[in-house]
């Protein structure tokens, strides 16, 4: 009974939430759920060893939205090995899953890491030189990769909208979310006051 609103800004293991856990989570004041799904190719899940199932993101996003949570994601599109077939479908299934804001960027081999050795591997970067955004991967350019990603959190607003547009989801789903928008317009608002921007 503490009258408090919340998000955890780093994002929930969404294969850990219930809707139990979520029922919790909204009775203590959460308000946006951050879902880091990261992708929606199964192959690249496998690869990165996301043990998410996409059944169970699906049922919990709903769930959440139905809550009025506000929900959100980020998606890494891009993986080296990744073809234009598998980028499609990791958009178009995290189009369908009814997440209100989509972040979609591309994957970045850092070195030092499982990803990076395998980029070497594959020959898309080259050892002692800096790795330069966006990189070709073995069937993308990197400037057709850009244009994908780019054209994919254009095009989120638009799909999600009309999601919301429809009857089913406007009563389910945008009507409950009412007060969570209420509460991101808030804290936006005094953000900008912190920051002298207000």
């Amino acid at each position: 009974k503490l009258n408090i609103s919340w998000h955890a800004q780093a994002g929930l293991h969404i294969a850990h939430l219930t809707r139990g856990i979520l029922d919790k989570l909204v009775l203590s004041g959460l308000y946006t759920l951050c879902a880091q799904i990261e992708t929606c190719c199964q192959k690249t899940l496998e690869y990165i060893h996301k043990r998410i199932n996409l059944d169970h993101v699906r049922d919990i996003i709903t769930y959440a939205n139905q809550l009025g949570l506000f929900t959100q994601s980020n998606i890494i599109l891009g993986f080296y090995f990744e073809t234009e077939e598998d980028i499609r479908e990791s958009i178009s299934v995290a189009e369908s899953l009814g997440v209100d804001k989509i972040n979609y960027m591309l994957a970045i081999p850092k070195e030092h890491t499982p990803m990076y050795e395998d980029c070497l591997r594959a020959g898309v970067v080259s050892k002692n030189k800096p790795v330069k955004m966006p990189i070709n991967t073995l069937y993308l350019k990197a400037d057709r990769l850009q244009a994908i990603c780019k054209r994919a959190n254009r095009n989120h607003y638009f799909i999600r909208s009309q999601q919301l547009l429809t009857a089913a989801h406007f009563f389910r789903e945008l009507l409950p979310k009412l007060n969570s928008y209420g509460k991101i317009r808030y804290l936006g608002r005094r953000i900008l006051q912190e920051f002298g921007l207000l």
